[in-house]
């Protein structure tokens, strides 16, 4: 829809871009005056953590929201201008809150299945499970005058769901794997060490995304070579001989080796054909993933994943956190 409004440069915006540059001592082009422009009677609002300013226009009978793209920016100006105006518009009618619960072991249909008469019977807060790279998850939105009777709903709603699928939930909202893996970990008091192979230092980068990782991770040697398997994790070269650096005797030793040399509770490797060429006769996606316990047992994951090298050394680390956390949970 073309308005025909007319623009105009926002003076205190340009301001404050000007002050920026010469802040900086940078050189400003043509195209940041650009980011000063507003349409003529809108209502501007300002932007606290970056320089263009977003904008409210009432026209024919429809409200326009402008905002930067930035998303820091957007989200701070969408609670710090945008939601006010709404308020103060159209009055509190209703609150909407939601709630994420997440969970691990468990397939999305299995979960519908248990949980089939409460999905059937929602109204409010309204249950939604969906499937997601790291597990699945349910979404629950309840809508209310209040937000603390929105969040009594959805804490009676979670209750209900954890009573029946409980032993697989691992946090809310935002709570990744990774987190809740360190979180088990240090209430455990056990430390972890890796060898990679085809993750190439994916799994570790994983854990030390988490803050306080450093009390429960000793490291992760990265081994892509057949030479770094052997003289730095000390991998046998009989086993390499006979059954190759693509199998579950060479994860067995990888885990076994890395927990032993680095002083840990539990060995994790992975091993595998991240792609697109096949490697030692095994097609790519072919992944073995070894977890060498702190009771001294292990266990090793043959998995067969799909897609290029990237997302099978996504699914690789994935799956290991996952196994990890069942395992940490048992």
């Amino acid at each position: 829809m073309i308005s025909g409004l007319e623009m105009m440069e926002y003076a205190p915006s340009m301001d404050k871009i000007i002050n920026h540059f010469e802040r900086q001592g940078g050189i400003m082009t043509p195209n940041n005056r650009r980011q000063a422009r507003v349409f003529k009677g809108a209502m501007v609002l300002l932007n606290d953590v970056g320089m263009a300013p977003g904008m409210i226009v009432e026209y024919r009978d429809n409200i326009w929201v402008f905002m930067p793209g930035v998303p820091k920016e957007m989200k701070a100006m969408f609670s710090g201008s945008v939601i006010p105006y709404l308020r103060n518009k159209f009055g509190d009618k209703e609150i909407i809150r939601s709630l994420v619960l997440r969970f691990n072991g468990i397939g999305e249909s299995r979960l519908e299945h248990e949980l089939i008469d409460l999905i059937q019977a929602q109204e409010n807060p309204t249950i939604a499970p969906l499937a997601q790279d790291s597990g699945v998850v349910i979404r629950l939105t309840a809508k209310e005058k209040t937000a603390e009777k929105a969040d009594e709903l959805l804490e009676q709603a979670k209750q209900r769901i954890l009573k029946r699928v409980g032993s697989y939930y691992y946090g809310d909202d935002e709570t990744t794997l990774q987190e809740r893996v360190v979180l088990l970990l240090q209430r455990k008091n056990y430390h972890i060490a890796a060898a990679e192979s085809l993750t190439g230092g994916s799994f570790g980068k994983a854990l030390t995304s988490v803050s306080g990782v450093s009390s429960v991770f000793r490291g992760s040697v990265v081994c892509y070579d057949p030479i770094v398997k052997k003289e730095v994790l000390e991998v046998s070269d009989m086993t390499i001989r006979q059954y190759g650096t693509v199998s579950k005797e060479c994860a067995t030793e990888m885990a076994e080796n890395a927990k032993r040399l680095m002083h840990a509770d539990i060995g994790v490797s992975f091993t595998g054909v991240a792609g697109p060429e096949n490697l030692e006769g095994k097609p790519a996606g072919k992944v073995f993933i070894g977890i060498s316990t702190a009771e001294n047992t292990i266990e090793v994951e043959a998995c067969q994943f799909s897609g290029n090298r990237s997302e099978i050394r996504k699914q690789s680390v994935i799956k290991a956190l996952q196994l990890l956390l069942k395992y940490l949970n048992d």
